[in-house]
């Protein structure tokens, strides 16, 4: 009986399933390759034993070693397993990947070990980088050897867990009306051009200028909207249909599409812009946007020009003037948050609220003074000078019927 025959009693004498089946057809042809059995009774006594011995060896024998996969491979992976990634994610990747390297000669992924990514932090701290930032380059680099392990192109196992290091938490900061106006004021002065001569930082690659106006829209567009800018500067102007700016959800962070209504006066200046395929047509780097928003409108409005008063401190500030008057909630479906976050946007000094020094009650005393800033009654007269007519007499009614009067 030769071995193809006996695998195909076996097989309709007990039904298993497609695998079994190929598996024992493999190993039925591994027998003839082994050992050159053709047929069951070719096979001698303690052939059996011996065949397992020689399949045990190959299976223990040394493999070939497999290219190291770099860290330049890694992402060009994650590009591949995930197409809509955003650009921003990938450049932070890259940029963590390269540091890396620039620090600790590290290069491939089957290199990378917690004390590798223990020196490159140390490192990172030494040469000044903050806390947040070395957690961020760490957690890049995780990400990219997760990834590789996962799907198979390195048998070096990532740590199943790391410690983060401790950041010290700033309380954010937005602009207050005051600067808001300041900021406005600025676009005034640009002029006809970003420069007052015309050469390739002000001139777009269509021969359109940006004047004046454009960061004028720009501003607006973003704090009526609370829009993150690399949105901003994606969106086609066909979404804008008369007061309503639709966001498509493809240039969104969660990829939800949202409709935002934008004040008459920003609606103005937009349409007043010259016609092109996007709200706003920039294009050059978002480094270069960046660049001249703090040289030709902080700077002049005399405003803070650091990292963290860019474009970013707008959402900031539509964020919290909205969690002012309406709430958490509102806050967060007006930005397109899906979590509280407002850690990292409520800038809590400008909240309209009672001074707790004037309400708290000092030692020996049993209340607050009543002329106290901020006390209950300027408070309340406070509160009632912001209704309306209608508002402040139903309140009133209400009052009365609570007091019993009606």
């Amino acid at each position: 009986m030769t071995l193809d025959h006996s695998a195909i009693l076996i097989t309709n004498d007990r039904p298993t399933g497609f695998d079994r089946r190929r598996q024992l057809k493999s190993a039925l042809r591994r027998l003839a390759q082994e050992a050159g059995w053709d047929a069951l009774d070719d096979l001698p006594e303690g052939a059996l034993d011996d065949l397992a011995q020689r399949l045990l060896e190959a299976r223990h024998s040394p493999r070939i070693e497999r290219s190291k996969m770099t860290l330049d491979d890694a992402i060009a992976h994650y590009k591949a397993l995930r197409p809509m990634s955003v650009r921003g994610t990938i450049i932070q990747l890259e940029i963590a990947a390269r540091m890396l390297t620039r620090f600790t000669g590290c290069a491939t992924i089957d290199d990378l070990s917690e004390d590798v990514l223990d020196e490159f932090a140390a490192k990172l701290l030494d040469a000044g980088r903050s806390s947040r930032t070395v957690n961020g380059r760490i957690n890049n680099l995780l990400i990219l050897w997760r990834l590789a392990h996962r799907k198979k192109r390195t048998d070096n196992a990532p740590p199943l867990k790391r410690d983060r290091l401790p950041v010290h938490h700033r309380l954010p900061r937005a602009w207050t009306p005051e600067e808001m106006t300041r900021l406005l004021a600025a676009c005034e002065t640009v002029g006809d051009t970003i420069r007052e001569k015309s050469d390739h930082r002000s001139r777009s690659k269509k021969g359109q200028m940006w004047t004046g106006q454009h960061w004028k829209g720009l501003i607006l567009v973003a704090y009526d909207t609370s829009l993150r800018i690399g949105c901003l500067l994606k969106v086609p102007r066909d979404c804008l249909q008369g007061d309503q700016l639709t966001i498509p959800a493809e240039l969104q962070k969660a990829r939800v599409e949202t409709v935002q209504r934008l004040h008459p006066e920003t609606v103005a200046v937009v349409e007043a812009l010259p016609p092109s395929r996007l709200l706003f047509n920039w294009p050059y780097h978002d480094r270069h946007l960046w660049t001249l928003f703090r040289s030709d409108i902080l700077e002049p409005a005399g405003l803070a020009s650091t990292r963290r008063d860019c474009f970013h401190k707008i959402r900031r500030t539509s964020y919290t003037r909205i969690y002012d008057k309406m709430g958490l909630r509102a806050a967060s479906e007006h930005a397109a948050h899906s979590t509280d976050m407002s850690r990292w946007y409520l800038d809590k000094m400008q909240l309209t609220k009672i001074d707790p020094i004037a309400v708290l009650p000092r030692p020996g005393e049993t209340s607050a003074p009543a002329s106290a800033p901020g006390a209950s009654g300027d408070h309340l007269a406070s509160l009632l000078s912001k209704l309306g007519d209608a508002e402040r007499a139903g309140l009133m009614m209400l009052v009365e019927r609570l007091c019993g009067v009606a």
